[in-house]
This record gives C-alpha cells, sequence and structure tokens, in this order.
C-alpha cells in the first residue's frame, strides 16, 4: 500500500512546478494525472478490503509527508541546475 500510496505524487509533483518554475499544464495532462492517481487510489482501497488493513493516522501522516518531499525534491532539482 506504500509503494501505491507513494506513486501518486504525480498531482502534488505538478502542482509544485506551477509555483516553483511558474510551469502550466494542458488540461488533458491534468485530466491524465487524475485519472492515473485515482486508478492507484482504488488499487490502494482494494487492497485495504481484501488484507483488512488498518491504517494508522500517524502512518498516513508520515507517507503524506514523503510524498510531498518527493514531489519537492525534482522540483527543487531542476531550479538547482538550471541556474
Amino acid at each position: 500500500t506504500k509503494v501505491v500510496f507513494r506513486s501518486s505524487k504525480l498531482l502534488p509533483t505538478m502542482a509544485i512546478a506551477i509555483f516553483v518554475h511558474s510551469k502550466r499544464f494542458t488540461k488533458s495532462e491534468w485530466y491524465s494525472a487524475a485519472l492515473v492517481c485515482a486508478g492507484l487510489a482504488m488499487v490502494g482501497l482494494a487492497d485495504a478490503q481484501n488484507f483488512g488493513a488498518a491504517f494508522h493516522p500517524l502512518g498516513l501522516i508520515l507517507v503524506s509527508t514523503s510524498v510531498m518531499a518527493d514531489a519537492i525534491t525534482p522540483n527543487i532539482q531542476q531550479r538547482l541546475f538550471v541556474s
């Protein structure tokens, strides 16, 4: 489940790119990213239902923090390499 959750960093990465690089994405890119993340969410929910996984709130906070850090890293690296 952690791998699936971390794989959905596409939307946060795109959102951060808007602020860091003033990058623009087309509607189709946003739509595609949303579909990918929705599919990953469905896989995660299916895992939770099939295996009876119980998510601890602290674990969700930590994984969410990890996803945000993973979304920030490539944007900052790109900015550093361009400068």
